[in-house]
Protein backbone atom coordinates (compact mmCIF):
# COMPACT_ATOMS: atom_id res chain seq x y z
CA UNK A 1 0.00 0.00 0.00
CA UNK A 2 2.74 2.27 0.80
CA UNK A 3 4.37 1.79 -2.31
CA UNK A 4 1.05 2.62 -4.35
CA UNK A 5 1.05 6.08 -2.22
CA UNK A 6 4.27 6.88 -3.17
CA UNK A 7 3.71 6.29 -7.21
CA UNK A 8 0.67 8.75 -6.72
CA UNK A 9 1.90 11.26 -3.94
CA UNK A 10 5.88 11.30 -4.73
CA UNK A 11 7.34 12.70 -0.98
CA UNK A 12 10.58 10.69 -1.64
CA UNK A 13 9.61 8.17 0.82
CA UNK A 14 9.83 10.33 3.95
CA UNK A 15 7.25 8.55 5.16
CA UNK A 16 9.18 5.30 5.82
CA UNK A 17 9.98 4.34 9.34
CA UNK A 18 13.28 2.95 8.91
CA UNK A 19 16.08 3.90 6.66
CA UNK A 20 15.97 0.93 3.96
CA UNK A 21 11.88 1.87 4.19
CA UNK A 22 12.54 5.24 2.88
CA UNK A 23 15.35 4.29 0.89
CA UNK A 24 12.56 1.94 -1.13
CA UNK A 25 10.05 4.87 -1.12
CA UNK A 26 12.81 7.26 -2.66
CA UNK A 27 13.42 4.43 -5.42
CA UNK A 28 9.49 4.06 -6.01
CA UNK A 29 8.73 7.90 -6.35
CA UNK A 30 11.51 8.24 -8.86
CA UNK A 31 10.18 5.61 -10.82
CA UNK A 32 6.81 6.74 -10.77
CA UNK A 33 7.29 10.44 -12.13
CA UNK A 34 9.77 8.85 -14.39
CA UNK A 35 6.84 6.72 -15.77
CA UNK A 36 4.61 9.50 -15.60
CA UNK A 37 7.01 11.75 -17.79
CA UNK A 38 7.08 8.86 -20.29
CA UNK A 39 3.55 8.48 -20.14
CA UNK A 40 3.04 12.12 -20.76
CA UNK A 41 5.79 11.82 -23.14
CA UNK A 42 3.60 9.63 -25.36
CA UNK A 43 0.54 11.20 -25.35
CA UNK A 44 1.99 13.92 -26.47
CA UNK A 45 4.04 12.45 -29.35
CA UNK A 46 0.25 10.59 -30.57
CA UNK A 47 -1.33 13.98 -30.36
CA UNK A 48 1.67 15.82 -32.63
CA UNK A 49 1.75 13.15 -34.76
CA UNK A 50 -2.04 13.21 -35.46
CA UNK A 51 -2.37 17.21 -35.78
CA UNK A 52 0.47 16.73 -38.52
CA UNK A 53 -1.34 13.89 -40.09
CA UNK A 54 -4.65 16.15 -40.17
CA UNK A 55 -2.59 19.24 -41.47
CA UNK A 56 -1.08 16.54 -44.39
CA UNK A 57 -4.16 15.66 -45.21
CA UNK A 58 -3.24 12.01 -44.56
CA UNK A 59 -6.90 11.30 -42.36
CA UNK A 60 -9.76 10.04 -44.18
CA UNK A 61 -12.80 11.82 -44.65
CA UNK A 62 -15.65 10.74 -42.66
CA UNK A 63 -18.66 11.92 -44.35
CA UNK A 64 -21.15 10.66 -46.99
CA UNK A 65 -23.19 12.04 -49.52
CA UNK A 66 -20.85 14.28 -50.62
CA UNK A 67 -19.13 15.47 -53.73
CA UNK A 68 -15.61 14.15 -54.98
CA UNK A 69 -13.12 15.65 -57.50
CA UNK A 70 -10.18 13.95 -58.07
CA UNK A 71 -7.10 15.80 -60.20
CA UNK A 72 -5.85 18.82 -59.49
CA UNK A 73 -6.05 20.79 -62.48
CA UNK A 74 -5.14 24.87 -61.64
CA UNK A 75 -7.87 26.39 -64.06
CA UNK A 76 -10.26 23.97 -63.85
CA UNK A 77 -10.73 22.84 -59.93
CA UNK A 78 -11.82 26.61 -59.71
CA UNK A 79 -14.14 26.74 -61.56
CA UNK A 80 -15.75 23.44 -60.86
CA UNK A 81 -15.73 23.86 -57.21
CA UNK A 82 -17.26 27.21 -57.43
CA UNK A 83 -20.41 25.95 -59.67
CA UNK A 84 -20.69 23.11 -57.53
CA UNK A 85 -20.71 25.45 -54.41
CA UNK A 86 -23.24 27.57 -56.30
CA UNK A 87 -25.57 24.98 -57.25
CA UNK A 88 -25.69 23.56 -53.57
CA UNK A 89 -26.02 26.52 -52.38
CA UNK A 90 -30.43 26.21 -51.94
CA UNK A 91 -29.73 23.04 -50.17
CA UNK A 92 -27.77 24.85 -47.68
CA UNK A 93 -24.30 23.77 -49.48
CA UNK A 94 -22.26 20.59 -49.77
CA UNK A 95 -19.13 19.15 -49.26
CA UNK A 96 -16.60 19.01 -51.66
CA UNK A 97 -13.69 16.97 -51.39
CA UNK A 98 -10.68 17.42 -53.61
CA UNK A 99 -8.26 14.52 -53.65
CA UNK A 100 -5.06 15.54 -55.42
CA UNK A 101 -1.66 14.09 -56.15
CA UNK A 102 -0.22 17.80 -55.38
CA UNK A 103 0.41 18.48 -51.33
CA UNK A 104 -2.97 19.54 -49.59
CA UNK A 105 -0.74 22.75 -48.53
CA UNK A 106 -0.57 23.91 -52.06
CA UNK A 107 -3.67 22.90 -53.26
CA UNK A 108 -5.22 25.15 -50.32
CA UNK A 109 -3.30 27.80 -51.01
CA UNK A 110 -4.24 27.99 -54.63
CA UNK A 111 -8.23 27.68 -53.45
CA UNK A 112 -6.96 30.69 -51.02
CA UNK A 113 -5.70 32.71 -53.76
CA UNK A 114 -8.54 32.40 -55.99
CA UNK A 115 -10.90 33.69 -53.14
CA UNK A 116 -12.42 30.50 -52.06
CA UNK A 117 -14.37 32.19 -49.21
CA UNK A 118 -15.87 34.51 -51.39
CA UNK A 119 -18.06 31.99 -53.31
CA UNK A 120 -17.72 29.01 -51.08
CA UNK A 121 -21.76 29.86 -50.09
CA UNK A 122 -22.01 27.67 -47.09
CA UNK A 123 -20.40 24.91 -48.60
CA UNK A 124 -17.39 23.18 -47.10
CA UNK A 125 -14.08 22.37 -49.34
CA UNK A 126 -11.95 19.83 -47.90
CA UNK A 127 -7.97 18.60 -49.53
CA UNK A 128 -6.49 15.47 -49.27
CA UNK A 129 -3.50 14.47 -50.70
CA UNK A 130 -2.78 10.96 -52.39
CA UNK A 131 -2.10 8.66 -55.50
CA UNK A 132 -5.52 8.75 -57.19
CA UNK A 133 -4.86 5.24 -58.90
CA UNK A 134 -4.63 3.78 -55.18
CA UNK A 135 -7.61 2.60 -53.23
CA UNK A 136 -6.01 3.80 -50.04
CA UNK A 137 -5.46 7.03 -51.43
CA UNK A 138 -9.21 7.11 -52.44
CA UNK A 139 -10.61 5.71 -49.53
CA UNK A 140 -9.11 9.16 -48.13
CA UNK A 141 -11.66 11.38 -50.07
CA UNK A 142 -14.24 8.52 -48.88
CA UNK A 143 -15.21 7.68 -52.53
CA UNK A 144 -17.56 5.20 -51.71
CA UNK A 145 -19.94 6.86 -49.72
CA UNK A 146 -19.94 9.35 -52.17
CA UNK A 147 -22.82 11.18 -54.37
CA UNK A 148 -20.75 12.22 -57.67
CA UNK A 149 -17.19 11.86 -58.14
CA UNK A 150 -15.51 13.83 -61.03
CA UNK A 151 -11.82 12.96 -62.28
CA UNK A 152 -10.42 15.78 -63.75
CA UNK A 153 -7.78 15.32 -66.57
CA UNK A 154 -4.19 15.69 -65.98
CA UNK A 155 -3.43 18.47 -68.79
CA UNK A 156 0.33 18.42 -68.29
CA UNK A 157 0.49 14.83 -69.97
CA UNK A 158 -0.28 13.67 -73.31
CA UNK A 159 -3.51 13.07 -74.48
CA UNK A 160 -3.17 9.44 -73.94
CA UNK A 161 -1.22 9.05 -70.56
CA UNK A 162 -4.35 11.30 -69.68
CA UNK A 163 -6.50 8.68 -70.61
CA UNK A 164 -4.83 6.03 -69.00
CA UNK A 165 -4.73 7.97 -66.03
CA UNK A 166 -8.14 8.58 -66.14
CA UNK A 167 -9.17 4.66 -66.93
CA UNK A 168 -7.05 4.06 -64.05
CA UNK A 169 -9.04 5.33 -61.82
CA UNK A 170 -12.33 4.49 -63.14
CA UNK A 171 -10.95 0.88 -62.90
CA UNK A 172 -9.71 1.38 -59.34
CA UNK A 173 -13.35 3.07 -58.44
CA UNK A 174 -15.45 0.21 -60.20
CA UNK A 175 -12.90 -2.61 -58.33
CA UNK A 176 -12.79 -1.03 -54.91
CA UNK A 177 -16.48 -0.33 -54.35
Amino acid sequence: WSAWIWIAAPDGGDSGETAFGRSVGLMTSVGGMLIFALLMSVISSIFEQTLHALREGHLPIIEGDHIVIIGYTTPVLKVIAEELCNANESDGGTLIAILSPAPKISVEEFLQECGVHEWMRNSTIVVRSGDISKPEDLAKAAVQSARKVIILSMPDVSREKADVITLNTILTLRHHN
